[in-house]
């Protein structure tokens, strides 16, 4: 691979670092907004709902971990 196409990786790198770290800011304030409901409406479909978000998250992160470790090598 020459350096220009190296210098491309290394830019899709950071962006998706940033991204991760963009992702990772609304997990926690979904989170953070999960956890500060009342516990009646933790359990209800809305606490539900935000934890569906919360774990998407999770899986988003997990392949942003798989991509970002791929590229790496490169």
């Amino acid at each position: 691979m020459n350096k220009q196409r190296k210098k491309e990786i290394a830019t899709i790198l950071a962006d998706l670092e940033a991204i991760k770290v963009r992702i990772e800011t609304v997990q926690s304030d979904e989170q953070e907004a999960l956890d500060n409901l009342p516990e009646n409406l933790q359990s209800s479909q809305k606490g539900d709902e935000m934890q569906g978000y919360i774990d998407t998250f999770e899986e988003v992160l997990g392949f942003l971990d798989d991509a970002i470790s791929t590229l790496d090598v490169v």
